[in-house]
């Protein structure tokens, strides 16, 4: 439902914005690799391309940072993905967002040939 996506989106954002100055919101990201069936491979892309545009268009994903993904130079229908959101508040936004739902149904239907990885990190970078 789109009108809880953007409570969600605006929630999310009124929790970044509330932060103290000192208190700076961390970059969260993740790092996923999917093996996909290959014949669900087109459907895949699809869902997966809509589930890209809708991450990166900031109307609906405000807290999205990065969303990029390609496929295994060596092994076929093996996709990488790398994901960046401004705060816990991004992913929880990212969540709830209809074109992610879209993706949910998709994942639901056994489309892996082995286990989703997921690996979530906090960026840290050098001061400036």
């Amino acid at each position: 439902d789109i009108s809880k996506s953007v409570q969600t989106t605006s929630s999310a954002i009124g929790m970044v914005n509330s932060r103290a100055e000192n208190d700076p919101v961390p970059v969260v990201a993740l790092n996923v690799i999917l093996r996909i069936k290959p014949e669900v491979r087109e459907e895949f892309l699809k869902v997966i391309l809509n589930n890209q545009q809708g991450t990166l268009n900031k109307e609906l994903e405000p807290l999205a940072l990065e969303y990029t993904f390609g496929e295994d130079a060596s092994e076929p229908n093996t996709f990488h993905f790398h994901e960046k959101y401004l705060g816990e508040e991004g992913i929880a936004a990212h969540n709830a967002a209809p074109h992610f739902l879209v993706w949910e149904e998709f994942a639901k239907s056994n489309p892996f040939s082995s286990p989703p990885e997921v690996y979530k990190f906090t960026i840290y970078k050098a001061s400036e």
